[in-house]
């Protein structure tokens, strides 16, 4: 079949659950060393034990200039990080690594690879065995990497406590500065009931998706109720005109972060131009 398949000009090949093997999976890699067309590769149901012929589909996948899509879905690589290691240096943009029942020793493989690989576009974790910890580990990653736009991480043994976790990595509330910083980029699904978090960054823009948060931060509710604790430290001369834009709409959240911005943290010093001189203050407030 591969010599055969080696002549055609295909985009997509799928060997789903064909009980491939190790001599198998090494054909792949040999088809993928003739075929520069491929876009896509599914794999999955096969089962991926035997490390060098990973090891050999792994270099001809990353020595492939077109191949984008990798499916390996209930592959059975368990806690084999070796395995998965070898996987991770592949250089594909979308990866989907569902019912494999990879768990601790995964979460920092897959940490580690999220971290480094920045064209790296979708992952997809759902049906394994990632816990609480695994959601920080994996977490971390996100605030390291800004690139990716989506990880879908459906039916895993996260506690409320876990997606707190893995919440506070797009949306860090805990103060404006951790806010501002947070991944603006990455959509999460999970699970329901806990599946709301992926309305967080839903825009493709991350700019979008930052001046949205930094608004509802300071907007407590429907009503007008601001969240003082964010405006603590504004100087009273613009008071006024922050509690104006919390009393409007979503779409001035424009307008308040770009306040924000100009003096991220509240730091002054670098908009007025004379600390004591309220006329200075006044010419500073009306650029804002």
């Amino acid at each position: 079949l591969i010599p055969a398949l080696s002549l055609q000009h295909i985009q997509e090949l799928s060997l789903n659950d064909n009980d491939l093997g190790s001599i198998g999976i090494s054909a792949v890699a040999a088809f993928l060393k003739v075929n520069r067309s491929l876009e896509k590769l599914d794999l999955s149901n096969n089962e991926m034990d035997d490390l060098d012929s990973v090891r050999l589909l792994s270099k001809a996948m990353r020595n492939h200039s077109r191949l984008e899509r990798l499916e390996l879905k209930r592959c059975r690589i368990g806690e084999n990080s070796d395995i998965l290691r070898a996987i991770l240096q592949s250089n594909v943009h979308y990866v989907d690594l569902d019912g494999n029942g990879i768990g601790s020793s995964g979460a920092v493989e897959l940490s580690n690879f999220i971290e480094s690989n920045e064209s790296m576009k979708s992952i997809s974790l759902s049906f394994n065995k990632f816990n609480d910890g695994d959601a920080a580990i994996l977490s971390k990653s996100l605030r390291k990497n800004t690139h990716l736009k989506y990880m879908y991480l459906w039916n895993n043994a996260f506690s409320s406590f876990g997606t707190k976790t893995m919440f506070a990595a797009i949306f860090d509330a805990s103060c404006m500065e951790a806010m501002y910083e947070s991944n603006h980029n990455c959509n999460i699904h999970l699970s329901q009931p806990l599946n709301a978090i992926h309305a967080i960054n839903r825009h493709h823009s991350r700019e979008r998706n930052r001046k949205v948060k930094i608004f509802l931060a300071l907007r407590a509710s429907r009503l007008g109720v601001f969240n003082t604790s964010y405006i603590d430290n504004v100087p009273f001369v613009m008071m006024h005109y922050v509690i104006f834009l919390l009393q409007g709409d979503v779409r001035e959240s424009m307008m308040l972060t770009k306040m924000f911005q100009l003096v991220k943290g509240w730091k002054m010093q670098s908009v007025l131009i004379r600390k004591n001189d309220k006329r200075a203050d006044v010419e500073n407030l009306k650029c804002l």
